[in-house]
């Protein structure tokens, strides 16, 4: 049967916000777990009651599937199912997260920047929906052994986290207070940084590092590697996959920064995106490439602090949606500058430290990794008849 033989779409829609919302960040992506943020709607929103199944149509291979059990409105980026009364809300959803539904529509949608979805294409869609109390069984068997698998991850979350306060707090207290416990302080007279040793100064970003702003347009920089804000994680420093200028498709402006600057998010600054360049290449006009007049690394570092996070916090506050940092606000934020010998002697240690820190949590990263893909495998094993459930 094809979807829409079994399955209603809703396209009831309202400008009403007193009711429940629930947007895409909402949504844990594969899980069907909502979270708390920030999300606020204006304008126009999808309509849904308890028992609807809504998925995401904007990068459907996020695959954010979501079952209210009450009334509400979403955003408009999402499909709203009603199930027929031979269809479990829950034996679709599983289904909808099942790996072989998420590739057929992510294939279906590719070669674009910002990929989504319709009912148009969902609802073509074909599947061999078993009676409906064998749903019943299915969604029991999947709901034990889901939530096994969501504990052990619900530990090792609780462990990685640990992993990355503790990082934290070494870089912290080594950009902060340097690495001689013995070494006499003196207050800095400044109420973000306390004391700290007595050869320090206290100074402002400017005086350590320069923003620069360096756009040009993509087309004679096709094959250079291209970074985004979302090719960064966020507070850790650490790059994640990219492509190519062609391949992200670019076709405004962008920095162009070289090997040994350090690229800085400015947009939503608070979740602290940055990465020294080993290379060169284009970064979005949403961030700064910075020149560093210090030692690079100890200046990366302590970007990473809460030192320095805790200022940007308290600069953008709770301005918009959306808030970025200018190069003045930046430029004035406060830094605390070892003579450069000890920066470096500083790097150094944090080099190491942070190196093992970082493999420790990679660990268990991958663990969390394969009880994820064990998660997904069994789903789709299921809800395609390939493991049998009595």
């Amino acid at each position: 049967m094809r979807l829409k033989d079994l399955v209603e779409p809703i396209n009831e829609k309202t400008a009403r916000t007193d009711r429940p919302y629930v947007a895409l960040e909402n949504i844990v992506s594969w899980d069907a777990k909502f979270v708390a943020s920030n999300a606020t709607t204006e304008g126009t929103n999808a309509c849904f009651k308890a028992g609807d199944v809504l998925f995401g149509k904007l990068r459907p291979y996020l695959a954010k599937g979501f079952l209210p059990d009450y009334d509400g409105i979403c955003s408009t980026e999402f499909l709203v199912m009603r199930p027929h009364k031979d269809m479990l809300g829950r034996y679709l959803l599983y289904w909808l997260l099942s790996p072989g539904f998420i590739d057929v529509v992510k294939n279906r949608v590719a070669g674009v920047k910002m990929p989504r979805t319709d009912w148009a294409t969902v609802s073509q869609m074909e599947l061999e929906p078993p009676s409906k109390e064998q749903q019943r069984r299915i969604v029991a068997y999947l709901d034990e052994k889901t939530a096994s698998i969501d504990a052990r991850v619900a530990v090792l979350e609780k462990k990685l986290a640990a992993y990355r306060r503790l990082k934290t707090s070494v870089v912290n207290q080594a950009v902060t207070r340097g690495l001689d416990p013995k070494a006499k302080l003196k207050d800095s007279g400044v109420d973000w940084v306390g004391k700290v040793p007595r050869e320090w100064k206290i100074g402002r970003f400017k005086d350590i590092a320069i923003a620069r702003a360096n756009l040009v347009a993509p087309e004679g920089y096709m094959d250079y590697p291209q970074i985004a804000p979302e090719n960064i994680e966020k507070a850790s420093g650490k790059l994640l996959r990219y492509g190519t200028v062609r391949e992200s498709g670019i076709i405004s402006g962008n920095h162009f920064f070289t090997k040994g600057q350090i690229i800085y998010s400015k947009i939503r600054p608070i979740l602290n995106k940055l990465v020294i360049a080993d290379f060169d290449g284009l970064c979005s006009a949403d961030m700064y490439p910075i020149d560093v007049l210090g030692d690079l690394r100890f200046v990366f570092y302590q970007m990473l602090s809460p030192l320095f996070v805790n200022q940007v916090a308290a600069i953008v506050g709770m301005r918009v949606k959306m808030p970025k940092i200018n190069q003045e606000e930046l430029s004035a934020i406060g830094m605390v500058i070892p003579p450069l010998p000890e920066q470096r002697v500083i790097a150094d240690y944090l080099d190491a430290e942070c190196a093992k820190i970082d493999k420790a949590a990679e660990l268990v990263t991958r663990e969390i990794g394969l009880y994820r893909r064990l998660k997904r495998s069994l789903i789709n094993e299921v809800v395609t008849g390939k493991r049998e459930v009595a």
